[in-house]
């Protein structure tokens, strides 16, 4: 991190701990890569400097009907088609998280107190970008209730489900992502994430068919092997009763602008005072490139 790691109390001009520009250009460098499914998802900063709080955004589906052409004979017109997709409406959302330390937690703390600010200020954004993320793979919004859409796209959700009890799956075991992977059909030449929850985990690296990653192949945090050519990836933020399978671009991540921060003092007590913000929006582009599993065994 580019600021003076050194303690200087009213002495750094402004009378704070760090340049506030200096630890929001910090955290607009590392967003991406704290976040733990920004590489599933299309990031777009096309928003920023846009006003509004909603917006309409597009998904797309293709209309099984119209999608492929069609034979022309001489002098016939050519057959158009309408793009299919349908529209959702969004809601930005603004993350924000604030931390204080006081002068004498900075001078007596084993190494770097404000370093660790910074840290957990990221993390903490962060964080709260990944559980809309896994709102928006679940086709809910940040307070788990329905996202008003298109019956169309609310159709072609629920033809991405696979309900492992009532396939008969009375215990975890690899056939639930066998029948994960079916709902693609015959489109499974893409890359391919496995998400789980930490309670499979074992389940899976006992299986003769999982893969154990090797060091360095890991494309994002949490990947731990293969199975079937799906990268698995454990978190915590998936629950034991569910699974996804993604494929890259499914959700979109927007960033309305850069991470604002701010900081102040408070000189009657000596507390220092650190304040960020975020501005963004996450939905569900495409509804046909995931699969949920639901109905997990959890044993």
């Amino acid at each position: 991190m580019a600021y003076d790691r050194t303690y200087k109390g009213t002495n750094l001009g402004d009378g704070h701990v760090v340049d506030p520009q200096v630890l929001a250009e910090y955290l607009d460098i590392k967003m991406m890569d704290a976040i733990k499914f920004a590489p599933l998802c299309a990031v777009n900063n096309d928003l920023q400097g846009r006003p509004g709080s909603k917006l309409t955004l597009p998904m797309y589906v293709i209309d099984e009907e119209t999608f492929l052409a069609r034979e022309v004979a001489e002098g016939a017109d050519v057959h158009f088609a309408e793009l299919g997709k349908d529209t959702v409406e969004v809601e930005i959302h603004k993350a924000g998280k604030g931390m204080k330390i006081t002068d004498e937690a900075i001078l007596s703390a084993y190494g770097n107190p404000v370093d660790e600010i910074a840290k957990q200020l990221l993390a903490g954004i962060a964080g709260k970008v990944d559980n809309d993320c896994v709102a928006a793979f679940r086709g809910v919004d940040q307070n788990g209730e329905a996202v008003e859409e298109d019956a169309k796209i609310t159709a072609k959700r629920n033809e991405q489900k696979v309900d492992a009890q009532a396939l008969g799956h009375t215990e975890f075991n690899k056939n639930i992502v066998v029948d994960m992977i079916a709902k693609f059909g015959e489109d499974i030449e893409e890359e391919m994430i496995l998400l789980v929850n930490p309670a499979h985990l074992a389940a899976l690296r006992k299986d003769e068919d999982f893969v154990h990653i090797a060091n360095g192949q890991a494309i994002i945090s949490g990947e731990i092997g293969q199975i079937f050519g799906c990268r698995v990836v454990v978190s915590n933020k998936v629950q034991a009763n569910e699974m996804f399978l993604v494929k890259n671009g499914a959700v979109e991540i927007l960033m309305k602008r850069n991470v604002a921060v701010e900081a102040d003092r408070d000189i009657v007590n000596k507390t220092n005072i650190f304040v960020v913000d975020e501005h963004y929006a996450v939905y569900l582009k495409n509804p046909t490139r995931i699969v949920i599993a639901t109905n997990v065994p959890q044993k």
